[in-house]
């Protein structure tokens, strides 16, 4: 990560070390030096426990080959044991009396007797010390490596089984966390080495999948239940509660005890499971932290409750969604005047499976409850689709809005994805969408996914691929603007009319011909030395062969253009080819993604004519209202969010009046605009300006301050083409002409939230 973080602002941590006293085993297990609690004390951390880890490196094993990187390991974490307690009645069988010799005793000091002629050693009084608990935390991601756990000798002190090690000196292990697949957990193998411990809680946190559509946050669950109640063809319902087909119950393991057959006490893993270890009388599991499993119904009894008249918004709103054809314009702005809203000619008679949008995350910086950092994802159907910006949580938020088995179908069909700029919340979850398409097409033939970003995204995958396979290439976004796209396009005239037959030709006489060649055609000779410089022949490729790819999407611009942010930010614009109807060609659809940017003429350029643009809005400001009995006074664009400004605002509007007032209402608007220039981010105002200079015929707003989840305020102008996105909306094109109309519904849906 230290290719996005400045030096300055680096973190140091603390890693455990590969020193050379590292026990080496024949069987290919190491032991790493145990951290105790001594070694770390200068930092302060891990005081309470000692961590050890043992390694697995699967040999060569029945055809499969195993580097380095399919190192797994296994921790081992053992809290120190607890002092016994002190007995006073053995203290006064040995003749001791209150005072300073009964604490001595206690931090471990021999001392004399009061009343015997005897030395008293701390044991003597004190009962024997309660052990650390232990906790196992096992990665075994195949059958080899836990063919290798079997046989690592590090963990014999560890097994209850007698013939594996004395009782006198068996390390009783607590819980046991299984981070390996089902597959492996239920082998042979596996369930031999689990046999090996006694009375070891296990948690199995693979074995099930039913957690990752699963709801944290219970706010989270209640909005996205709401929001599909309220406009379902925007929110389809999401997988917040259904338990997948594709689940796989944890297995029913059994252990043998003493000669007996008694079942392991294995439980699948949930959200906000706990495992006590301290203090003892509380060791074990708690859910007390495990959501409820609120339904469906429950949030929609809520918000019945809150605003009854939300049931008549989503009446009308179903309404007006299903109206006529022929009722279209009045539909999309209720005002049939304002012919300047007209739909654009790509949308005759679109189909449903042409274009969806669907919005993972349209939040800022870092995730909240309401909305996820952000990604983008472009629903082709039959086609494919694209990624635009991955934040972290994205494959999260896929899993909420199509499934766990939706989710795995978008992720084997993507075409590929595109990264902005270098800031982590547009990108830090790519490396979990890339390990789960390349675990979905192995042994299935396939091109390796083409990530297109930056370079310092390039740099951070290339040092990630270290670890772990991704199966993907880079491109750098430059390499797909719209001069490298005709570089591209020079380079493949120069092969087809250029191209000559190498049979009978030294080098020499090669050369000489494709000199003579250019020579003759000047201007392809200007095109070749503009590219070979500034467009590696690597790249030359990946464009040719992305250039396939997006012919296959039914896609016929892909262009990266540069904005203002930080350095190497990025826009991007996509196009669909023209397709027929009803014997005449229809132009295709046209998208512009902004990514984070001030208003530039670059996305003015971009958008022009645009069916779509999507545009960022990070800076907001506040606006507040004074209720004073039947008066209303209005502070606007108060430039902070400080309690302190705000405050002496309040003051300022009512100094010399004599009055007090109750009720103080905040609402997010526009503005702020030195923050937006200082941060290189876009008012509401300024995107929804962008948009209609290009003549955009819808503005979807998205990248939300996080401090803001709701509803901004928009004037009746602006929310004749605009629209606001939230989490999990699917905008489908051939919705587009009703987007707007949706706005001031949502307005009174989060009512009652705002004022909260």
């Amino acid at each position: 990560m230290k290719n996005f973080v400045p030096h300055a602002t680096m973190v140091k941590a603390h890693i455990i070390p590969r020193s050379d006293n590292v026990m080496v085993h024949g069987n290919g297990a190491a032991l790493a030096s145990s951290l105790h609690a001594e070694e770390l004390q200068a930092e302060g951390k891990f005081k309470a426990v000692s961590i050890s880890a043992i390694l697995l490196t699967p040999t060569h094993l029945d055809g499969s080959h195993f580097s380095s990187n399919d190192t797994s390991i296994v921790y081992i974490c053992n809290l120190h044991d607890i002092r016994g307690e002190f007995d006073p009645r053995k203290a006064k069988a040995c003749g001791l009396k209150k005072g300073r010799k009964l604490g001595q005793l206690q931090n471990g000091i021999s001392v004399k007797s009061d009343l015997l002629d005897i030395e008293v050693h701390p044991d003597d009084v004190i009962g024997p010390p309660i052990p650390g608990p232990i906790v196992l935390i096992v990665d075994c991601p195949t059958e080899p490596h836990a063919q290798e756990l079997l046989s690592a000798q590090a963990l014999n002190a560890y097994y209850s089984d007698p013939q594996s090690n004395s009782q006198e000196t068996t390390k009783v292990v607590n819980c046991i966390i299984h981070l390996s697949p089902a597959t492996v957990v239920s082998s042979p193998v596996y369930e031999k080495w689990m046999r090996k411990f006694g009375s070891a809680q296990h948690i199995m946190a693979r074995t099930t999948r039913k957690h990752e559509t699963t709801p944290i946050l219970e706010s989270s669950a209640r909005i996205a239940t709401r929001l599909h109640y309220f406009c379902p063809q925007l929110f389809p319902a999401p997988s917040l509660f259904s338990v997948q087909n594709d689940d796989v119950a944890a297995p029913n393991f059994k252990v043998l005890v003493e000669g007996s057959i008694s079942k392991v006490c294995g439980i699948s893993a949930e959200n906000l499971l706990k495992f006590t270890l301290r203090p003892p009388r509380r060791l074990g599991l708690d859910r007390s932290s495990v959501q409820n499993r609120m339904t469906s119904s429950v949030f929609i009894k809520e918000l019945l409750s809150e605003i009854p008249e939300i049931a008549d918004a989503a009446k009308n709103i179903s309404t007006f969604w299903h109206k006529p054809k022929e009722d279209e314009a009045e539909v999309m702005t209720g005002d049939p005047s304002l012919a300047g809203h007209a739909a654009p000619r790509c949308l005759e008679n679109v189909q449903r499976d042409d274009l969806e949008i669907v919005f993972l995350g349209t939040g800022s910086s870092i995730p909240s409850k309401y909305r996820n950092v952000s990604s983008i994802y472009f629903n082709l159907f039959s086609k494919g689709g694209l990624l635009l910006d991955c934040g972290e949580g994205t494959l999260a938020q896929l899993k909420r809005r199509y499934g766990i088995n939706g989710a795995d179908s978008a992720v084997r069909n993507l075409k590929c994805i595109w990264i902005s700029h270098i800031h982590a919340d547009h990108h830090a979850g790519l490396a979990r969408i890339l390990a789960l398409r390349r675990d979905l097409l192995k042994g299935v033939p396939h091109e390796p996914m083409l990530v297109i970003g930056p370079e310092q995204v390039g740099e951070f995958l290339n040092d990630y691929k270290k670890l772990e396979d991704l199966d993907m290439l880079f491109l750098d976004c430059r390499s797909t603007t719209v001069a490298k796209w005709d570089d591209m396009e020079a380079d493949s005239i120069f092969d087809k009319d250029h191209q000559m037959s190498s049979e009978g030709m030294n080098d020499e006489s090669r050369d000489h011909a494709v000199l003579t060649s250019l020579s003759e055609d000047s201007s392809l000779l200007r095109c070749s030395k503009r590219m070979k410089p500034s467009t590696p022949v690597d790249d030359i490729k990946l464009l040719k062969h992305f250039k396939k790819v997006l012919s296959e999407a039914g896609l016929v611009r892909f262009i990266s253009f540069p904005v203002v942010h930080c350095p190497e930010a990025f826009g991007i614009i996509l196009e669909s080819a023209e397709r027929m109807n009803c014997g005449k060609v229809v132009p295709g659809w046209k998208v512009v993604y902004s990514g984070d940017t001030r208003p530039c003429s670059e996305v003015i350029e971009a958008s022009l004519g645009a069916t779509i643009l999507i545009h960022e809005v990070s800076a907001n400001l506040c606006r507040f209202f004074l209720f004073i009995g039947q008066v209303t006074l209005g502070i606007s664009y108060v430039p902070t969010f400080s309690c302190v400004k705000i405050k002496l605002a309040i003051q300022i509007v009512a100094h010399g009046l004599d009055f007090s007032f109750t009720i103080i209402l905040a609402t997010f608007e526009d503005g702020l605009l030195e923050e937006a220039i200082t941060r290189n981010h876009s008012t509401i105002k300024e995107a929804i300006e962008v948009g209609r200079s290009a003549g955009a015929y819808r503005i979807i707003l998205t990248h939300f301050s996080q401090r803001y989840p709701k509803v901004p305020a928009l004037d009746e102008v602006s929310m004749q083409r605009t629209c606001i996105a939230f989490d999990l909306m699917s905008v489908n094109l051939a919705d587009l002409p009703l987007l707007p109309k949706v706005l001031p519904y949502l307005k009174l849906l989060f009512r009652t939230r705002e004022l909260t």
